[in-house]
């Protein structure tokens, strides 16, 4: 199975935002090959159950290192797989789009960013690297190797 942070890789004679543009297109077809769902703002959000929606930025090899690491610790795990949602924050025109991919959330200032949804409210949500990864932690989603 392919990486996520392999979207970013150093492809020789292209430059960094070329680079950056190739991740921006290839990551819903990534998405698609792996255990997560392409977060669409349209697709009401079940009202059952336990949902993490992710929003990263593409352009971020640790945001996608951050999707890498949560899918290995989701293959390992013991508990089922939860529902996992992802999408590229650039499709985030202005701040008040998040609402859109995550019902709920406001005053997000870095990313990568979360929303924690359960029956069908947010009841959690995290920006930043190191918040959303403790979070996920939190929720026994994310190990530590």
């Amino acid at each position: 199975m392919s990486k996520f942070s392999s979207l970013l890789k150093y492809r020789k004679g292209k430059s960094p935002s070329e680079a950056q543009k190739k991740a921006r297109s290839d990551f819903p077809r990534q998405v698609l090959q792996s255990k997560f769902k392409l977060r669409k703002p349209s697709v009401p959000i079940s009202e059952s159950g336990k949902h993490f929606i992710i929003g990263i930025a593409t352009y971020a090899a640790p945001e996608l290192g951050l999707l890498d690491h949560l899918q290995e610790s989701l293959r390992n795990g013991k508990s089922g797989m939860p529902d996992v949602e992802v999408f590229d924050v650039l499709d985030c025109k202005n701040l008040g789009d998040f609402e859109k991919f995550i019902p709920g959330i406001d005053g997000v200032q870095r990313t990568p960013v979360m929303g924690v949804i359960s029956d069908g409210k947010l009841i959690d949500h995290a920006n930043g690297l190191a918040e959303v990864m403790n979070s996920l932690r939190r929720f026994n989603v994310l190990n530590d190797s």
